[in-house]
């Protein structure tokens, strides 16, 4: 199930809006007759197109109901999202993930701008199974926003200037969502965690606490982590031959239920 989010505001007007249109149609294009999708479209005020109902439904009307969106005024990105995730809230405690999925240049510029209070919006539906990945249009988008909302969003991030440059990720962002084998997936260092460095840009959710992407079938995800020397001797020495560092990773499946293994060092 996703929710395409279409920033019609003053500065896409033109081409901008018009590559998201084309990456709209291009998603839609890759989906199963029997996926779900909402069209949200927002400028200064949230306009929902098409609620949320099945490909089959509303494939023939496509066109049309893309080529109603034009460009307006100013840019609530953060009531455009939101409109997004609220469109998919009442889906998403069944087996299917959920995304929204931000089509913009970032530009907020009316209702709640701060990066990190509306990522942590972001985080917290993410963690209720309501994701999202971000699509940057144009060379000069904001860059930082729409980064930080995919990994909060536990999605991905990805950018054009035209719609032939989205392609390849669109395809991408709908074999995920096809293939989808765990999400709300988050690795635990027990202890003394405060001394690792994650280097990765993963998005830490609490102290000692970092997520990680949703994955697909035959896929994988890695942890790059460090520590100093002395610390990690100091470990060793006073875990006298026991657990020195533990891992917990969590994840739910497709049916939403939770697994969870721990790795152990000595």
């Amino acid at each position: 199930r996703s929710a395409l989010v279409i920033d019609r505001s003053g500065s896409m007007r033109g081409a901008r809006l018009e590559s998201a249109i084309t990456a709209a149609k291009l998603f839609v294009d890759a989906l199963d007759h029997d996926d779900e999708v909402c069209i949200v479209a927002y400028d200064d005020e949230v306009k929902v197109p098409l609620p949320l109902t099945s490909v089959s439904g509303f494939r023939p009307l496509l066109p049309e109901i893309l080529s109603s969106i034009d460009s307006g005024g100013s840019t609530d990105l953060h009531a455009g999202w939101l409109e997004g995730a609220q469109q998919l809230a009442p889906k998403s405690n069944g087996s299917r993930m959920c995304r929204v999925v931000l089509l913009s240049d970032g530009k907020a510029n009316r209702g709640l701008q701060n990066v990190q209070q509306i990522c942590d919006q972001v985080s917290q539906l993410a963690r209720a199974g309501i994701t999202t990945t971000t699509v940057g249009i144009g060379l000069d988008f904001n860059e930082h926003l729409m980064t930080e909302m995919a990994l909060a969003g536990q999605g991905s991030a990805m950018y054009g200037d035209r719609a032939e440059d989205l392609v390849e990720p669109l395809e991408a962002e709908v074999g995920l969502l096809k293939s989808l084998a765990w999400h709300a997936v988050s690795f635990q260092i027990h202890g003394d965690f405060a001394n690792w460095t994650v280097h990765n840009p993963y998005a830490c959710l609490e102290p000692g606490i970092w997520q990680l992407p949703s994955l697909a079938n035959q896929s994988e995800a890695w942890v790059a982590l460090s520590i100093p020397m002395t610390s990690a001797i100091t470990a060793q020495l006073e875990s006298q031959g026991k657990t020195a560092l533990q891992i917990t990773i969590n994840a739910r499946d497709t049916e939403n239920k939770l697994h969870q293994e721990i790795g152990r060092a000595h």
